[in-house]
Parts: structure tokens; C-alpha cells; sequence
């Protein structure tokens, strides 16, 4: 009778072992949620942050879902992104990371009640965080940036409500904050100030952050 247990405990060990090496077989998943708020040049963005994004992410190894609150294609001029769900159908779980474009829009963006919710589970799961300049927004709007160190343009920081509590680092380069990295510059901002794009170097802060 005593042995029971210990024949029980082989059993459970096998199956976790089998799952874990069914799980590493597969290409972890980064969940890449696009507003549907409208872009200035959506086709510009589609094609040099989300379009940039994606590429990278899937050339370090990474499969990449999409996410928008309806799941409708995003089309604009040569450039689409068609999302493979809607924020309702998505299991944070099942993610290895999270990255919130841009796509040109910033200030008075419409989050739903869906993607709140998604970015507040991947906070309380501290899960590598990603987001550029509009998508900042999105995630200040939830208010897990409360007491975070945050990259983003200066006179905009200053008149938007939503980052009283999050701390301005400053406007260039990438900033890190335990599992929350941010980039201030989104290729929008970069064409139309001269200034240097982040979206290249927010990929790989997360990839690094989830290696």
C-alpha cells in the first residue's frame, strides 16, 4: 500500500515531462494587439512598425498572433495586416510576451474593456511588455504603468492625464522597467522629426527580455 503513492508520483512526473517537451517542440507565441483608432498613414505604419515588428519577431523564432477588438483587416494603400483574432478570443496564458504598436495614432485612443483586461493579466503574470508611443497610451490606460519609468515626447507626456502616475525618462532610446519596455519614437514620429525610429531596437528589448 505504501508503494501506491510513489508509482502515482512516477505516472504525474512522465506526463509533465512529456507535455514540457510538447510545448518546446512549438514556436513560443507573442501576441501583437492593434487599436483600431485611424492612423494619419496607416499605410506607413502598417508597413514600417507592425509589418517591422512581425518580421523580426518571426526571424528570432517567435510565432505572432494578432489581436484587434473586432478582428477586421486593417487596410491602407500596398500595406494590410489581417488580425488572427479578436481581443475576446485571446488566453493571455498562452503567450510568451505582448507588443502594443503605435500605428500612428497617440493621445485620445480608444481602449476596450477586452485589451484592459488582457494587459492587466499580463502585468499580474509578469509577462515581457512591449509598447511604442501610441501604444504606451494604451497601456498607461490601465494603470499598470503607475510608478514606471517610461520613453516618450516630451510636450506630449506633459498634457496627457494618462501618465500622472507613470515616470517621464525621457524621449529618446528605449527605457526598461522590470517587464515593461518602452519605446517613444514609433517610425511616424521619427519621419516627421527627424529623429531615430525605435521600433527596431523595442523588439529586441522583448525578445531579450523573454530570452
Amino acid at each position: 500500500m505504501k508503494r501506491l503513492p510513489i508509482l502515482l508520483i512516477a505516472v504525474l512526473v512522465g506526463m509533465a515531462t512529456v507535455s514540457v517537451v510538447a510545448t518546446e517542440g512549438q514556436a513560443a507565441k507573442i501576441l501583437m494587439v492593434v487599436t483600431e483608432d485611424s492612423s494619419a498613414d496607416l499605410e506607413y505604419m502598417l508597413t514600417m512598425e507592425a509589418g517591422v515588428m512581425k518580421d523580426l519577431l518571426e526571424q528570432a523564432g517567435f510565432d505572432v498572433v494578432a489581436a484587434s477588438a473586432t478582428g477586421q483587416p486593417f487596410l491602407a494603400g500596398e500595406a494590410s495586416l489581417t488580425p488572427d483574432a479578436r481581443f475576446s478570443d485571446v488566453e493571455v496564458a498562452d503567450y510568451a510576451g505582448i507588443i502594443v504598436p503605435c500605428m500612428g495614432t497617440a493621445g485620445e485612443r480608444t481602449v476596450s474593456p477586452e485589451l484592459v483586461a488582457i494587459l492587466r493579466e499580463a502585468a499580474s503574470l509578469g509577462m515581457p511588455m512591449a509598447a511604442q508611443f501610441g501604444g504606451i497610451d494604451d497601456v498607461a490606460q490601465t494603470g499598470i504603468l503607475s510608478g514606471k519609468r517610461i520613453s516618450y515626447i516630451d510636450e506630449f507626456v506633459e498634457d496627457n492625464p494618462t501618465f500622472e502616475d507613470a515616470v517621464h525618462a525621457g524621449t529618446h532610446g528605449i527605457v526598461r522597467d522590470g517587464n515593461i519596455v518602452t519605446s517613444g519614437v514609433c517610425p511616424y514620429i521619427a519621419r516627421a522629426r527627424g529623429m531615430d525610429d525605435g521600433t527596431k531596437a523595442l523588439v529586441e528589448a522583448l525578445i531579450e527580455l523573454i530570452r
